[in-house]
């Protein structure tokens, strides 16, 4: 389901490539001796971005972890120092109440090329790049 979903995003934007990644805390094949509910979780590592769906051209990153010492991508993320520009408030009409700030909370980057904090797994192509990050609720674990 996840494939078909960044194969259409891919087909109706006309875009090169479509991943989903999540970002959490690393996770490590338990020993035998863990009994702890926490075992499949390397809490011993700092969260990441790792890539759970893309579309049909990048399925080689299925799995892989996006190194954070070389992407700007992380900037989306609190600890990754969150970059979020506000616009300007706007002005009140007569009796109005003033209007709340807008905040971008997205990565764009019109030429990939010349841009150096972005990680390429493969040789970097011509095109432009986003990121925005999505929020689910779990119940899965804290």
């Amino acid at each position: 389901m996840q494939t078909e979903f960044t194969n259409w995003i891919q087909k109706k934007y006309t875009l090169t490539g479509v991943y989903i990644a999540v970002h959490d805390i690393p996770c490590k094949v338990p020993d035998e001796d863990d009994d702890d509910a926490m075992a499949h979780f390397d809490v011993k590592r700092d969260t990441c971005l790792t890539y759970i769906a893309c579309s049909k051209d990048h399925q080689f990153l299925k799995g892989k972890e996006l190194p954070k010492e070389a992407t700007i991508t992380y900037t989306l993320f609190p600890e990754g120092g969150a970059v979020k520009e506000e616009e300007p408030e706007a002005e009140p009409e007569e009796g109005g109440d003033k209007l709340k700030k807008k905040k971008r909370n997205y990565v764009y980057i019109e030429d990939v090329i010349k841009n150096k904090k972005l990680f390429y797994f493969r040789i970097a192509r011509l095109g432009s790049y986003i990121a925005i990050p999505m929020n689910a609720s779990t119940c899965l674990h804290n």
